[in-house]
């Protein structure tokens, strides 16, 4: 029997999870696209029109826009993803590359501890 070897897609499940756990909204955000055909005739639709977008995206409790991009350890992001990840701290976001969850719990242990900056009872 062989162990499979962990995917990023792994590390993307198991953060979401994590985050959630955390009282932070998150989605995992496609990439890609694919072609669609018909009688006479093909059409391609993209699933995003953001260049290098984050794995992972969201807000934080605090409110702050989060960009989370996962890695398989030794990995590096792309030049795209890189851009992205530079242009969300350049717009007072979050933005990390993680290779572990225990890497994602360190980068955020910070911001996590501010709390939520909104109470239930001023969203009622």
């Amino acid at each position: 029997m062989s162990i499979r070897k962990t995917r990023e897609q792994d590390l993307v499940n198991l953060c979401l999870q994590w985050l959630r756990l955390h009282r932070c909204m998150v989605w995992r955000q496609n990439q890609g696209g694919m072609t669609f055909s018909g009688p006479g005739k093909s059409r391609f639709m993209r699933f995003c029109h953001q260049d290098g977008i984050s794995d992972i995206i969201g807000m934080l409790p605090t409110g702050r826009f989060l960009a989370v991009e996962c890695k398989q350890p030794g990995k590096k992001p792309t030049d795209n993803q890189a851009e992205f990840l530079r242009e969300v701290v350049a717009t007072s976001g979050v933005a990390i590359c993680v290779t572990s969850l225990q890497d994602l719990q360190t980068k955020l242990e910070a911001e996590l501890s501010k709390g939520q900056s909104i109470s239930k009872e001023d969203t009622q």
